[in-house]
């Protein structure tokens, strides 16, 4: 094997098992704490916002403690298995919005099964591929399984930086 494919395959499995430490300590400093300690970072300069059209999809170091996260199983016998976990603490990702001066953060899943939600361009709306979901650029249920608008995140902008807290905001319910 040439020394650099050897190097590089080396590299690759160290920033993995770095990766996979730092998601580690993250999600067991916060189990063991019990809750999620509030924290605000800056996430993004709005400069670079406007570059990528006024929208991104972001992983930010710090996690959210979520009370309301539905996720979809199966049981040993195949079928469809519904859980809504109590209290779910994990990594975040998050879309950022900027539409006229309005900043608007969400987390980057679903309200209804937790697949990552994604922006369609060409139809102008985020939708979740696993079930099909639909929700416009603020947020809000357009049509889907989903029960509720898009979950967010508190944000600001303040000296050209988007500073997002990370306390779960959780979607209007349909109902």
């Amino acid at each position: 094997m040439p020394i650099k494919s050897l190097f590089r395959s080396r590299l690759y499995n160290l920033s993995v098992c770095l990766l996979l430490f730092f998601l580690w300590c993250t999600v067991a400093g916060c189990a063991k704490a019990g809750r999620v300690q509030r924290r605000e970072i800056p996430a993004l300069p709005t400069e670079t916002l406007s570059i990528w059209g006024g929208k991104a999809k972001v992983r930010l170091p710090f996690a959210v403690q979520d009370t309301k996260l539905p996720i979809v199983g199966y049981t040993a016998g195949g079928e469809p298995d519904y859980q809504v976990y109590n209290e779910v603490v994990f990594p975040t990702d998050v879309w950022i919005v900027l539409d006229d001066g309005i900043i608007r953060t969400f987390l980057a899943r679903s309200p209804h099964g937790g697949c990552f939600i994604l922006w369609d361009e060409e139809k102008q709306y985020f939708h979740d591929p696993c079930y099909g979901s639909r929700f416009t650029e603020d947020g809000k249920y357009i049509e889907g399984p989903a029960q509720r608008d898009l979950d967010q995140l508190p944000a600001r902008m303040e000296n050209g930086m988007i500073w997002i807290t990370n306390e779960i905001v959780y979607g209007e319910p349909l109902n």
